[in-house]
């Protein structure tokens, strides 16, 4: 099976991501259209999508998010662009900068991917402690990867991580807890907060 890699830019210039499809994602799709105002009524990801502004992004996340969500992958290959490879040589590597875990195949597909790489270091971005839960309750979270917490409440920081995660991802106001804000545009590679679990867990940044 064919697994889509895409190489970042922007404050993720030097990261490469496996991404999904947050239109196809019934938990997105609820989340953003929630009457409640929380982080998913301003994705980036959907928003794009919706208006169609890459062609050829979403039926490669849709791509994705058949593969890794319907089946528990025993052999794949990554590819990106013409290059394929079954390996990865990445020191950083991200899991999901589009998309939220699917179900529990994905995320146990993403967590085979971390354990047959274990000289890079993944960091997981979700809001589902419904699926980590469930699965820690039967296996252990590979040591090469750092569970981050996607807080979706707008200007409500958390100053710990929930249970089972590393880190926790706050976002606020520009005009909120501005002492608090740690995440101000630098580049992901120069900054690291998310990737090192020696570094500190509670990363705040403002909504833009």
């Amino acid at each position: 099976m064919i697994i889509g890699i895409s190489k970042l830019n922007g404050k993720l210039e030097g990261f490469r991501a496996i991404g999904t499809n947050t239109r196809t994602n019934k938990f997105c799709v609820k989340m953003n259209s929630a009457k409640k105002e929380t982080i998913c009524k301003f994705c980036y990801s959907h928003a794009t999508l919706e208006k169609g502004m890459y062609k050829d992004l979403e039926p490669f996340l849709q791509s994705n998010t058949e593969v890794l969500g319907n089946t528990i992958l025993k052999e794949y290959v990554f590819r990106q662009g013409s290059t394929k490879t079954t390996k990865l040589n990445d020191a950083y590597f991200r899991f999901q900068q589009h998309g939220e875990l699917i179900n529990m195949t994905h995320f146990v597909n993403l967590m085979n991917i971390a354990s047959d790489n274990p000289k890079t270091t993944f960091a997981c971005w979700t809001k589902r402690k419904d699926i980590l839960n469930k699965y820690r309750k039967e296996n252990d979270i590979p040591e090469n990867v750092i569970m981050v917490y996607s807080n979706p409440q707008i200007n409500k920081i958390l100053d710990e991580p929930p249970k089972g995660f590393d880190k926790v991802f706050n976002n606020v106001w520009k005009d909120h807890a501005v002492e608090k804000q740690n995440c101000t545009g630098q580049k992901c590679m120069d900054c690291l907060r998310c990737y090192d679990k020696d570094k500190e867990n509670v990363i705040v940044e403002a909504v833009k």
